[in-house]
């Protein structure tokens, strides 16, 4: 929880933590735009969460073919503006603040005084779909994609999709209910990201998805992983503090 950039913060804490997983029901599945037949209807029926800022804390298990670990991740968002994160371990230990925007990523690995910063569409490409900061947060409040996009609907699949080449998303939804599943693929690859929502957590204005199941596959990656928010806020957030301490060295 993308998103995206959980995946990579877990990936650089834990990349000493091996043990072979098999990533179980992560099959991609495929969206040719070109093959849906829509039904010609002037709006869709997804449900948009209004929104301006969100915190919470999620429980995290991470899986992929050479990874297994879990923690805890705290989130500070601004709707497309900002994402904030922090990142304990299991034990409680605080291991990892990073830090999104529109522009860029930049995490900090507290424990081996170390950081990286690289731009916004690396880190999709490193293990999934190209997306942006919008994008991420749409995914982790269960919001369509292309939230600003007419869905039209596909006769064959039961779905709803729309197209930003070189991306298309199929959101799996009850009548003007929370998304029950999303699909994100790349047209051209094999890239897809995948979001099963089950269950309810209230922000106070809105409600986020109690659990999160994310597949994610690039070209060469597989990963899983489970979230569930355990606390979720949508209060006017003050602050996202973060800085690179000057003895920190860069990583590339």
């Amino acid at each position: 929880m993308r998103t995206l950039f959980i995946i990579t913060t877990a990936a650089l804490l834990f990349g000493a933590c091996k043990s072979k997983k098999k990533i179980s029901d992560n099959t991609p599945r495929s969206f040719d735009s070109a093959s849906f037949v829509s039904t010609p209807i002037g709006s869709d029926s997804l449900l948009r969460k209004k929104w301006d800022y969100f915190s919470g804390r999620l429980a995290l298990d991470y899986v992929s073919e050479d990874q297994d670990l879990s923690g805890n991740i705290s989130l500070r968002m601004k709707r497309d503006s900002i994402i904030w994160f922090s990142a304990s371990a299991s034990i409680g230990i605080q291991v990892a603040k990073g830090i999104i925007t529109k522009d860029s990523v930049k995490i900090l690995d507290l424990y081996e005084k170390k950081y990286i910063t690289y731009g916004i569409k690396e880190l999709g490409e490193t293990f999934g779909v190209s997306i942006g900061l919008r994008e991420m947060q749409n995914m982790i409040l269960a919001n369509p994609i292309f939230d600003s996009l007419v869905y039209q609907h596909d006769n064959k699949s039961g779905g709803w999709f729309g197209v930003e080449n070189p991306l298309t998303n199929v959101i799996f939804s009850k009548l003007f209910a929370p998304a029950d599943s999303s699909f994100l693929t790349q047209k051209g690859s094999m890239r897809q990201l995948r979001v099963n929502y089950s269950g309810s957590k209230s922000a106070g204005s809105y409600a986020v998805p109690l659990n999160m199941v994310i597949f994610a596959n690039s070209d060469s990656k597989s990963v899983r992983m489970n979230l569930e928010f355990t606390t979720a806020s949508d209060a006017v957030i003050p602050s996202y503090p973060f800085t690179v301490p000057p003895d920190y060295e860069r990583v590339k």
